[in-house]
């Protein structure tokens, strides 16, 4: 990852941490997951690019709840990026709903 923020890559570097969110939950580390994707959340906000995040996964959505869920009941690290509570929990309605199905044969 150090080779790719000297790069001027930042769409390279913003996929290698949304990867490294996915190998830090299934390893369990879960508090640096959170911090990561904490971070990549704050420039997805930023960006416009939501639907970047719940692209991610499974993990990454699972932790985007935990993540609103941290924010809502006063355990938010101070060490971690600021989001707005309003972004976050606009992606975890988002992952939550059902995706709109094409109509069938009538």
């Amino acid at each position: 990852m150090q080779r790719l923020e000297h790069q001027g890559r930042p769409r390279a570097l913003l996929q290698a941490n949304r990867l490294l969110v996915e190998c830090l939950s299934a390893a369990g580390r879960t508090d640096e997951a959170k911090e990561t994707l904490a971070g990549i959340a704050a420039q997805c906000a930023a960006h416009g690019m939501g639907r970047y995040l719940l692209d991610g996964g499974s993990r990454v959505v699972s932790l985007l709840a935990e993540l609103r869920d941290d924010l809502c009941c006063g355990r938010w690290h101070q060490s971690w990026s600021p989001i707005s509570a309003a972004f976050l929990d606009n992606m975890v309605s988002q992952a939550e709903s059902p995706a709109v199905q094409p109509a069938g044969p009538q």
